[in-house]
């Protein structure tokens, strides 16, 4: 064989080595691709799975309407991370307040904003404040978290976070709404507004009893890789919702 031939079969199998190379590196990226995508939605089923489920067996009255948002004050900004579930099959006072041991809360780890943890706090018979207290509730959320006695489950640790102030949060969002709302309810007690005249869900309504809707709408936002926390264009959005309806009486 001449030099000539040994050096064009040389740089032929260069080639060859190369495009195989390449070839190698585009399937472990497209595999470590879709394996970060099958994990994120994994964890998105799952969590979104047990926070509509919790939502779902709530229990509600016109004092407390089954589950509501706690929002997370920074700075002057307000950040809708924190449900609060009534998830109870036997409450003790069916008609007032929960018990702090009959809830299920959902919210970011402050520790570790990454993390959408599944807060209960099974010994604790204290009744809660009322859900317009959102100040005494803060203070409340945030003792739970920080309590030995409290149970926390973490239902994701893929949350995509971002700064806030000076602060990092994870980016989980939940907006209930209610209807009729509480204002529309105080209306009517101050006799602004007609019983009928009252927006009800699904227009239900009789003499004495009108059907109210408390409605969560969830919304998560998870990375595909623990290398990209702050990097929108790597995480992934996934929404759910959860109603529940029950009867106010007149």
């Amino acid at each position: 064989m001449s030099l000539i031939e040994m050096l064009l079969a040389s740089a032929v199998m260069a080639m060859i080595a190369t495009a195989v190379g390449a070839l190698a590196m585009a399937v472990n990226t497209g595999s470590q691709y879709s394996r970060g995508r099958g994990e994120a939605v994994q964890h998105a089923r799952v969590a979104l799975d047990r926070i509509q489920r919790a939502c779902l067996a709530a229990h509600a009255n016109e004092t407390f309407p089954g589950f509501f948002t706690v929002p997370t004050l920074v700075d002057d900004d307000l950040f809708p991370d924190t449900l609060v579930v009534w998830r109870s099959a036997n409450p003790a006072d069916p008609a007032g307040l929960p018990r702090y041991s009959e809830l299920v809360i959902f919210a970011p780890d402050p520790a570790n904003s990454n993390r959408l943890l599944e807060i209960t706090a099974p010994g604790d018979q204290r009744t809660v404040p009322s859900p317009a207290d959102l100040a005494a509730w803060r203070t409340e959320i945030a003792a739970l978290i920080s309590r030995d006695t409290t149970t926390k489950t973490q239902l994701t640790d893929l949350l995509r976070t971002a700064a806030a102030g000076d602060e990092s949060r994870g980016a989980v969002r939940f907006d209930v709404t209610l209807r009729p709302s509480d204002e529309e309810l105080s209306d009517y007690r101050n006799g602004d507004i007609a019983w009928s005249d009252m927006p009800w869900a699904q227009s239900i309504h009789g003499g004495d009893v009108g059907l109210r809707q408390t409605w969560c709408r969830i919304e998560l936002q998870l990375v595909t890789s623990q290398e990209a926390r702050a990097d929108a264009e790597t995480a992934l959005t996934f929404f759910g919702s959860a109603a529940i309806y029950y009867g106010l009486t007149k």
